[in-house]
């Protein structure tokens, strides 16, 4: 059933309750020890968090910023400066200029995802969760 949750910190709880069964003593001093840890997983998670949201505030005025950029040149800009990307040099190199642009943020984007953790608790092959 805490399958449902997919998180570790399921799993720690899941496992400690199965082993103060067994043991048959010591619940209360489990749950408070997994009550700790759930704190310091929490706020852990919590300044990790933070930090990715100042990286994807960042990146977001940053393409924001480009965006314009390249509107302006292509709705304001002079003849002086739009004139170099008449030419097929010009496209191609307005062309890896912007996929320098998407790749970047594609980049990243990968950097602000948090691989999954391995979880220890598993359903059997067989078993649905």
């Amino acid at each position: 059933m805490l399958l449902a949750f997919d998180d570790q910190i399921g799993d720690a709880a899941a496992a400690g309750l199965c082993v103060a069964y067994q043991q048959g003593s010591g619940v209360a001093d489990l749950l408070k020890t997994l009550a700790t840890q759930v704190a310091e997983e929490v706020t852990a998670r919590r300044a990790t968090e933070a930090e990715r949201a100042r990286r994807r505030s960042t990146a977001r005025i940053l393409l924001g910023m480009w965006a314009a950029m390249f509107t302006g040149f292509a709705v304001f800009g002079s003849t002086t400066y739009i004139s170099a990307y008449n030419t097929a040099i010009g496209q191609f190199v307005l062309a890896v200029i912007l996929a320098m642009v998407g790749g970047s943020a594609v980049w990243l984007r990968r950097l602000g995802i948090e691989p999954r953790a391995p979880r220890f608790l598993v359903s059997s092959p067989g078993r649905k969760p």
